[in-house]
This record gives structure tokens, C-alpha cells and sequence, in this order.
């Protein structure tokens, strides 16, 4: 192969390689209006009512990195009355939508428990979906100290 068919070709997989590299760089990161879009997006723009839902979320996390969370809703669990599923949003994290649970009447409690990923101090919304079609709504503030999900 020619000598300047070579060099054409590396220039073009390092060019391309470099600009591949500056669009990976810049991290993704979510607003409060993210949040709302990606709220707006489960619930089809209906009404969310504020309370049934409990977030357990220390007020002061340590380490963004994990983050215990507890989500209680009121509800009998019965066919009639049932959470259908959790969602939780975060309004500083790289992605609005931090989690999904989805539970339904066989569930015995109305409750989950997991560990997420806080990228810095932010609120937290839990929103349950109701047998109904309804939805509650339970938000708390927590104090990130060392961040998580990159540098920021």
C-alpha cells in the first residue's frame, strides 16, 4: 500500500477517534425541569397528589456513592387497592429517573428498600402508581457530602 494512503487513512482514525472522545466527555446531568419532563412522562400529565408516600432517606449522606432508600406507601394491598409500582426521581442525578419498582396485590407490603447513587445535594420524589390509575407523591432533600455518578 502506498506510503500516503496509509497516512490518510490514520489521520482520519485519529481525527475521528479525537472527536468520538470530546462527545463522550461532557457527562449527562439532570434538572429539576428533567425531572418534571420525566414525571410528566410516567403520569401522562394527570394529577400527582402529595402524600401516602414515605421516603426514608438519611437527611445527611456521607457518600453519594450509596445511599440507602426506603419507600413506604399507605395502601391495603388488597385486588381493589394496590400500589401497582414505584418510581423514584432525583433532580441532580445524570439521569432524572433513578429507579423503578414494580409491585401489584400479590405483595404483601406496599414497601421496598434499595441503594442508590446521589451525584450531589438534591431532592428525591417517590411516586407510586396506583391500582387506579392514581398517583401519590412523597419528596424529601438530601445533603450529598461526597458526591457520586462523576466528577462534579
Amino acid at each position: 500500500m502506498p506510503r500516503s494512503t496509509v497516512s490518510r487513512g490514520r489521520r482520519r482514525l485519529i481525527l475521528g477517534g479525537a472527536g468520538l472522545w470530546v462527545l463522550t466527555v461532557r457527562p449527562a446531568s439532570a434538572t429539576p425541569e428533567a425531572m418534571v419532563e420525566a414525571i410528566r412522562a410516567l403520569t401522562g400529565g394527570r394529577e400527582v397528589v402529595e402524600g401516602g408516600v414515605t421516603l426514608e432517606l438519611p437527611r445527611i449522606a456521607d457518600n453519594g456513592n450509596v445511599v440507602a432508600l426506603t419507600v413506604k406507601v399507605a395502601s391495603a394491598q388488597t385486588a381493589e387497592d394496590h400500589v401497582r409500582s414505584i418510581h423514584v426521581f432525583s433532580e441532580q442525578n445524570p439521569v432524572a429517573a433513578v429507579v423503578q419498582m414494580f409491585l401489584g396485590a400479590h405483595y404483601p407490603k406496599p414497601e421496598v428498600s434499595t441503594r442508590i447513587r446521589l451525584a450531589k445535594t438534591q431532592r428525591v420524589i417517590a411516586i407510586a402508581e396506583m391500582q387506579d390509575g392514581g398517583f401519590r407523591a412523597g419528596a424529601t432533600q438530601v445533603e450529598v457530602t461526597i458526591s457520586a455518578c462523576g466528577d462534579e
